[in-house]
């Protein structure tokens, strides 16, 4: 069937299942979502906890991380691009204005902040 031909009906059948997992569902008698057990496993309208969050935002609106980054270029401390970074470490985690990384010459874990324009890392302090 196509659209030329005078049978074709453009308006969708909202009574037939739109995937095979629909139709399993209906198959099985089961509604296709349970929203009470999306809302109990996803913890639906539930603020996630990061302790951190209010001092990283802080931070970012009083422009730290741009004096860091004077204060970093001004000693002559190492900065990265992102390709020097891909280069230099394995990224694990983001949390703005920071990311966790792996130094891939040793395996030492630790964290670098960053600006976002331009986009420099900076400051590399070893976990503990």
């Amino acid at each position: 069937m196509s659209r030329y031909d005078d049978s074709y009906d453009p308006e969708p059948d909202y009574d037939r299942p739109s995937s095979n997992r629909e139709a399993m569902a209906d198959e099985a008698g089961m509604p296709e979502r349970d929203e009470e057990f999306i809302r109990k496993t996803y913890k639906e309208n539930r603020p996630m906890s990061d302790p951190t969050e209010a001092a990283r935002r802080n931070m970012i609106e009083t422009g730290a991380p741009a004096a860091d980054l004077a204060d970093t270029v001004a000693a002559e401390a190492p900065t990265w691009t992102t390709e020097t970074l891909q280069q230099e470490f394995s990224v694990i985690g983001f949390a703005a204005p920071f990311v966790v990384v792996r130094r891939k010459s040793d395996g030492q874990k630790g964290t670098l902040e960053f600006t976002h324009s331009p986009r420099v890392y900076f400051n590399f302090e070893p976990a503990s």
